[in-house]
């Protein structure tokens, strides 16, 4: 039995070598009537209640058998005062070492079905006098520590407040991996951190199942950490707050992944269920040496910071592959989801994310991929100058994604940029006010891809730019300007598009318009070649009305019937991108002064007088002979109507 002594250590101890002596058991902490136990040690270098595990490394428990569990009655307190972090050496410098409350495992025997076993007991740290603490050192004074070759821990049912740092699991032995089948769940663990380089749970093992945790930190800390590529590791229904008391320490992290050698890929986690509260980096997956994170799961979680300016980011990875962050909710970060590489990441799903108040929802380099379904609503927060949606790589599937965007912004941010050969962007809807002010609402920059079925909504002076060697801009309604422009030696195609309003389209270089529906007319035509059945508010097919004198350039790759009013002197000069076999027909109408001439380039065959009458027409009708590169007159002269 244990007492409730002032300094139980003694008592512990015994009964923990009684487990080890019968090769397992049970040391069982009960309800006593002060509901308290209590550890106090020193200095690692002289306290008796510290077991010197090897250099630098001490514990106050040391478990050395198998199938070894601590249970703790309902209402237990287990108080650990400290008054050193580690010891010093004959300088008087510090030796940095860890000291575990639980020190489970060795580098050489097999450890199995070792547990934690409570009813919500409560397991403190405290510092007492003197204070050795504040050093940001990272490794000392954890709660537990699992080293070597170890099978089937499973922690449940605790309160852990105050530690430093808290689980050490690493199964690492002489380059073998040899945790598995880990489970901590249902765990409390509050007031961690002293502020350096410290975390809460560090796991270098297999198969390791976190559940229903809740870990919030008094310091900027890591909440869990994985310092290798093990596979197999499970965060699920856990709740992160409060990792970000201090802005600068900025590299800290709800959960990191981050492999700073060899070669294999950080593989197999599954993060899902969790809610980040106010922590200002949630998760970060990267392998320094530039190697994939494969197969990684990250669903239904929740990344919320509180207050009316958005910081941090959600979702950071590097060079996934075959992974799936999806179903995620995302509100007043900075960046919701960043994928960051020299070279981009592959076949990936970023689908069906939810973003409120963010600067930024997505940011990737991705190729493969698709970013699908992903809905931006923005109300109130500032974020100047931000994109969207930014997506670089090749061959993505950007379908459905929809942007609100309401509230005043500074800085001309963009919708959704778009960059790399081969991607789709269909189905996608932008609505913006006014005040949101884009300078530019899709830009798109793609070989052989597709610019499809958008729809765009924007009551501020903004406008699409699509631009591209073989890309398809078909089936988009919008109520800006679009502008299409074919960069290359194969022809773009801007198919059956609707713009309605005043929006006008732009056409330059290589490109191919047909059978599109503009009632605000085309805005410039440089190059491009109309192709047909393109309908303008102007005249029903194909046509164009203009007021002008001097010289006149006559845009016959997208017109077919020109209706000219002169109000002066009038030059008809050479047409622009003309087909062999094309039929035009040009109307000349004096003005209300009259007496203006009429005269054609030399690229024009034609014959009659010309009426100069005030308010009357005169009308040619031509095709073009290719064989001779000039427009004929077909019928004689018309006019005086």
């Amino acid at each position: 039995a244990l007492g409730s002594c002032t300094n139980d250590v003694a008592a512990l101890r015994k009964a923990m070598a009684a487990a080890n002596a019968n090769g397992g058991g049970v040391v069982y902490f009960p309800n006593t009537a002060t509901n308290a136990y209590y550890v106090l040690v020193g200095d690692p270098a002289t306290d008796v209640n510290l077991t010197n595990i090897d250099p630098n490394h001490y514990a106050i428990f040391n478990i050395t058998s198998n199938n070894v569990t601590f249970r703790f009655a309902r209402g237990v307190t287990l108080r650990v005062v400290s008054s050193h972090l580690y010891q010093t050496n004959a300088g008087g410098g510090a030796i940095p070492g860890q000291t575990a409350l639980f020190w489970f495992g060795n580098q050489v025997t097999i450890m199995e079905n070792f547990q934690l076993d409570g009813e919500y007991p409560t397991l403190s740290f405290e510092l007492a006098s003197p204070a050795a603490y504040f050093t940001g050192d990272n490794s000392a004074n954890g709660f537990l520590l699992q080293s070597g070759k170890t099978k089937r821990a499973h922690w449940k049912r605790f309160y852990v407040t105050g530690f430093p740092q808290g689980g050490l699991i690493d199964g690492y032995t002489s380059g073998s991996d040899q945790l598995t089948d880990a489970i901590y769940e249902d765990m409390r663990v509050l007031e961690y951190g002293s502020g350096g380089d410290d975390l809460w749970f560090y796991t270098y093992g297999n198969t390791t199942f976190l559940r229903c945790w809740f870990i919030t930190s008094r310091k900027s800390s890591h909440g869990v950490y994985s310092g290798s590529a093990k596979p197999g590791v499970k965060v699920k229904d856990c709740y992160f707050s409060g990792q970000d008391e201090s802005a600068a320490l900025n590299n800290k992290f709800g959960i990191q992944v981050y492999q700073t050698s060899g070669t294999d890929p950080i593989r197999e986690w599954e993060i899902t269920g969790n809610l980040f509260y106010n922590v200002r980096n949630a998760i970060w997956i990267e392998h320094v040496g530039g190697y994939n994170a494969r197969n990684i799961v990250i669903k239904n979680n929740r990344f919320i910071r509180s207050g009316s300016t958005a910081t941090g980011t959600g979702i950071q990875a590097q060079f996934p592959r075959d992974c799936d962050f999806s179903n995620n909710y995302f509100q007043t970060l900075v960046t919701g989801i960043s994928v960051i590489s020299s070279g981009p990441g592959t076949y990936t799903h970023v689908d069906s994310n939810d973003f409120l108040d963010c600067t930024t929802a997505i940011s990737t380099y991705l190729s493969n991929s698709s970013i699908s379904n992903n809905h931006y609503n923005r109300t109130s927060i500032a974020s100047t100058g931000a994109t969207r949606f930014s997506i670089q790589g090749a061959r993505n599937r950007i379908i459905a994604n929809d942007i609100t965007d309401g509230g005043s912004s500074a800085g001309s941010p963009i919708g959704m940029i778009v960059n790399g050969a081969g991607n789709t962007v269909s189905k996608n809807v932008v609505y913006a006010t006014a005040s949101q002010g884009y300078s530019i609402i899709f830009q798109v920059i793609s070989t052989e891809g597709e610019f499809s079925y958008n729809y765009i909504n924007h009551t501020g002076s903004a406008y699409s730019d699509i631009s591209g060697d073989g890309i398809l801009v078909a089936g988009n309604r919008s109520n800006k300007l679009i502008t299409v422009a074919g960069t290359g030696s194969v022809f773009s195609k801007a198919v059956n598009n609707e713009l309605w309003g005043s929006a006008q389209i732009r056409l330059t270089g290589k490109v191919q318009a047909i059978g599109n529906t503009i009632t605000g007319g085309w805005e410039t035509i440089t190059g491009a070649f109309a192709g047909s059945g393109n309908i303008t508010s102007s005249a029903a097919l194909d046509s164009i009305a203009v007021t002008t004198s001097g010289t006149y350039v006559p845009h016959v790759g997208v017109y077919s019937a020109f209706f000219i009013t002169a109000n002066g002197n009038l030059t008809i000069s050479t047409p622009t991108n003309p087909t062999g076999g094309q039929r035009v027909v040009v109307v000349v109408l004096q003005d209300g002064v009259g007496g203006r001439t009429v005269s054609f380039s030399s690229d024009w065959v034609v014959s009659g007088a010309v009426t100069t009458t005030a308010n009357t027409r005169s009308t040619w009708n031509f095709v073009y002979d290719s064989a001779v590169s000039k427009f004929i007159q077909t019928a004689p002269l018309l006019t005086g109507f």
